[in-house]
């Protein structure tokens, strides 16, 4: 398995990637592509093309870098590539650079498909935080989603309210009064 950070919106593999990111997440739990190709301009975005040892591609991660933490945003494995290790490995070699600590939101439990992706988070060690949590809305007149926050390690109410607020301002451009 390789990662290969995308900096430009016109690399090769955008087409892979919006196909796979458009078919794997509904349109409220995700942006317009031509936003996250606009986001490639944000030092603390990350867009990581998965390829497999035939250098072919396999998936995608979106995550962003803060001091304290980093924030999975999308992780997605085509179908035909799901269950052979890359989610974890993708998920193991961001915890090494995690400064301690990863969150990442997961729809509720419905299905067996969001069965599935809780307890694969679980099995990496990622647990529930008790906070409510609302994804903000992606979409201009979109509602928030609930969700649930999950973090490799326990996090102390304050520090989770403080890393909620970085989410808000730096991944959904929202701005809190003060």
């Amino acid at each position: 398995m390789q990662l290969q950070r995308i900096t430009a919106a016109d690399d090769s593999v955008m087409d892979f990637i919006q196909q796979l990111y458009e078919a794997s997440f509904p349109i409220e739990e995700r942006r317009l592509f031509t936003a996250v190709k606009e986001l490639l301009l944000n030092s603390q975005m990350r867009l990581v093309l998965v390829t497999n040892e035939a250098r072919a591609p396999v998936g995608f991660v979106i995550y962003w870098q803060f001091d304290d933490f980093v924030f999975i945003e999308h992780l997605a494995i085509d179908a035909a590539f799901r269950s052979l290790g890359f989610g974890k490995k993708i998920i193991q070699q961001l915890l090494e650079g995690a400064n301690g600590c990863c969150l990442l939101e997961v729809e509720h439990a419905h299905d067996t498909d969001s069965e599935k992706r809780i307890r694969f988070y679980q099995r990496l060690g990622f647990h529930f935080n008790e906070e409510v949590y609302f994804q903000p809305a992606y979409h201009e007149g979109g509602q928030p989603v609930p969700m649930l926050l999950l973090s490799n390690s326990s996090l102390l109410p304050e520090k989770l309210a403080q890393f909620i607020k970085e989410l808000k301002q730096t991944v959904y451009s929202i701005r809190e009064p003060l």
